[in-house]
Protein backbone atom coordinates (compact mmCIF):
# COMPACT_ATOMS: atom_id res chain seq x y z
CA UNK A 1 0.00 0.00 0.00
CA UNK A 2 1.47 3.19 -0.85
CA UNK A 3 0.94 6.76 1.53
CA UNK A 4 -0.23 9.55 0.60
CA UNK A 5 2.85 11.60 1.43
CA UNK A 6 4.44 9.30 -1.48
CA UNK A 7 1.90 10.17 -4.00
CA UNK A 8 2.07 13.50 -3.40
CA UNK A 9 5.82 13.89 -3.85
CA UNK A 10 5.29 12.26 -6.88
CA UNK A 11 2.46 14.90 -7.52
CA UNK A 12 5.05 17.64 -6.63
CA UNK A 13 7.07 16.46 -9.48
CA UNK A 14 4.48 16.11 -12.32
CA UNK A 15 3.39 19.63 -11.66
CA UNK A 16 6.83 20.95 -12.07
CA UNK A 17 6.93 18.92 -15.30
CA UNK A 18 3.38 20.99 -16.22
CA UNK A 19 4.79 24.10 -15.33
CA UNK A 20 7.78 23.23 -17.29
CA UNK A 21 6.13 22.23 -20.28
CA UNK A 22 3.74 25.40 -19.88
CA UNK A 23 7.15 27.73 -20.00
CA UNK A 24 8.16 25.67 -22.78
CA UNK A 25 4.34 26.37 -24.89
CA UNK A 26 4.54 30.40 -24.22
CA UNK A 27 8.04 30.58 -25.62
CA UNK A 28 7.36 28.06 -28.58
CA UNK A 29 4.11 30.28 -29.47
CA UNK A 30 5.86 33.60 -28.98
CA UNK A 31 8.88 32.85 -31.14
CA UNK A 32 7.66 30.34 -33.75
CA UNK A 33 3.90 32.42 -33.84
CA UNK A 34 2.58 28.42 -33.73
CA UNK A 35 -1.28 28.04 -32.50
CA UNK A 36 -1.68 25.85 -29.65
CA UNK A 37 -4.45 24.29 -31.59
CA UNK A 38 -1.75 23.78 -34.25
CA UNK A 39 0.61 21.67 -32.13
CA UNK A 40 -1.95 19.56 -31.12
CA UNK A 41 -2.91 18.79 -34.41
CA UNK A 42 0.37 17.66 -35.23
CA UNK A 43 0.98 15.90 -31.87
CA UNK A 44 3.83 17.45 -30.59
CA UNK A 45 5.71 16.21 -28.56
CA UNK A 46 5.53 19.30 -26.28
CA UNK A 47 1.69 19.41 -25.94
CA UNK A 48 2.06 15.58 -25.63
CA UNK A 49 4.06 16.11 -22.40
CA UNK A 50 1.68 18.58 -21.07
CA UNK A 51 -1.76 16.27 -21.40
CA UNK A 52 0.34 13.62 -20.09
CA UNK A 53 0.70 15.69 -17.05
CA UNK A 54 -2.67 16.82 -16.04
CA UNK A 55 -3.88 13.52 -16.88
CA UNK A 56 -0.82 11.88 -14.65
CA UNK A 57 -1.70 14.68 -11.66
CA UNK A 58 -5.71 13.38 -12.45
CA UNK A 59 -4.62 9.69 -12.13
CA UNK A 60 -3.06 10.48 -8.55
CA UNK A 61 -5.62 12.47 -7.38
CA UNK A 62 -7.82 9.44 -7.42
CA UNK A 63 -5.13 7.75 -5.03
CA UNK A 64 -5.26 9.88 -1.86
CA UNK A 65 -7.51 9.40 0.70
CA UNK A 66 -10.81 11.55 1.03
CA UNK A 67 -9.27 13.24 3.85
CA UNK A 68 -6.50 14.54 1.99
CA UNK A 69 -8.77 15.77 -0.95
CA UNK A 70 -10.77 17.43 1.96
CA UNK A 71 -7.90 19.58 3.32
CA UNK A 72 -6.71 19.99 -0.58
CA UNK A 73 -10.01 21.86 -1.05
CA UNK A 74 -9.29 23.78 2.12
CA UNK A 75 -6.55 25.13 0.79
CA UNK A 76 -8.36 26.09 -2.63
CA UNK A 77 -7.96 23.25 -4.69
CA UNK A 78 -10.96 21.39 -6.01
CA UNK A 79 -10.11 17.87 -7.34
CA UNK A 80 -13.35 17.23 -8.70
CA UNK A 81 -13.23 20.13 -10.95
CA UNK A 82 -9.90 19.46 -11.99
CA UNK A 83 -11.62 16.05 -13.02
CA UNK A 84 -13.73 17.37 -14.87
CA UNK A 85 -11.12 19.71 -16.80
CA UNK A 86 -9.37 16.88 -17.42
CA UNK A 87 -12.18 14.62 -18.86
CA UNK A 88 -12.78 17.69 -21.33
CA UNK A 89 -9.49 17.26 -22.40
CA UNK A 90 -9.29 13.39 -22.77
CA UNK A 91 -12.81 14.23 -24.89
CA UNK A 92 -11.22 16.71 -27.21
CA UNK A 93 -7.64 17.76 -26.50
CA UNK A 94 -8.22 20.70 -28.46
CA UNK A 95 -10.09 22.07 -25.44
CA UNK A 96 -6.46 22.74 -23.86
CA UNK A 97 -6.70 26.29 -25.81
CA UNK A 98 -9.71 27.33 -23.17
CA UNK A 99 -8.45 25.36 -20.37
CA UNK A 100 -4.82 26.06 -20.53
CA UNK A 101 -4.95 29.23 -17.98
CA UNK A 102 -7.43 27.44 -15.82
CA UNK A 103 -4.87 24.59 -15.38
CA UNK A 104 -2.60 26.91 -14.47
CA UNK A 105 -4.33 28.56 -11.98
CA UNK A 106 -5.29 25.01 -10.14
CA UNK A 107 -1.66 23.72 -10.53
CA UNK A 108 -0.79 26.96 -9.08
CA UNK A 109 -3.16 26.27 -5.98
CA UNK A 110 -1.83 22.49 -5.83
CA UNK A 111 1.90 23.64 -5.95
CA UNK A 112 1.47 25.50 -2.93
CA UNK A 113 -0.71 23.12 -0.59
CA UNK A 114 2.44 20.09 -1.84
CA UNK A 115 5.08 22.65 -0.60
CA UNK A 116 3.05 23.62 2.70
CA UNK A 117 1.72 20.06 3.33
CA UNK A 118 5.58 18.40 2.76
CA UNK A 119 7.15 20.36 4.68
CA UNK A 120 4.70 20.08 7.47
CA UNK A 121 5.01 16.47 7.12
CA UNK A 122 8.72 16.65 7.50
CA UNK A 123 9.11 19.22 10.25
CA UNK A 124 6.33 16.28 11.88
CA UNK A 125 8.77 13.17 11.37
CA UNK A 126 11.99 14.78 12.39
CA UNK A 127 13.73 14.38 14.98
CA UNK A 128 13.09 15.87 17.86
CA UNK A 129 15.95 17.13 20.85
CA UNK A 130 17.12 15.35 23.23
CA UNK A 131 14.73 14.37 25.87
CA UNK A 132 14.47 16.68 28.65
CA UNK A 133 14.31 14.60 31.96
CA UNK A 134 12.07 17.01 34.09
CA UNK A 135 9.05 16.76 31.46
CA UNK A 136 6.35 14.78 32.87
CA UNK A 137 6.25 11.09 31.41
CA UNK A 138 9.12 11.35 29.63
CA UNK A 139 10.99 8.75 31.85
CA UNK A 140 8.33 6.07 31.20
CA UNK A 141 8.44 6.24 27.97
CA UNK A 142 12.38 6.52 27.84
CA UNK A 143 12.31 3.08 30.08
CA UNK A 144 10.23 1.26 27.29
CA UNK A 145 13.09 2.29 24.69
Amino acid sequence: MIRNIDILYTMQDRVRKFKFYVEELSIVTDVEETEISTLVKNGDDLMIGLLNSINDVDKFLDSLTEDIKDTMLSAGFDSDDFKVWNAALILNPLNIEGLLETFEGAMDTLELYLIETIKGYRILTQLAYDMNPRLPGLNKQAEKN
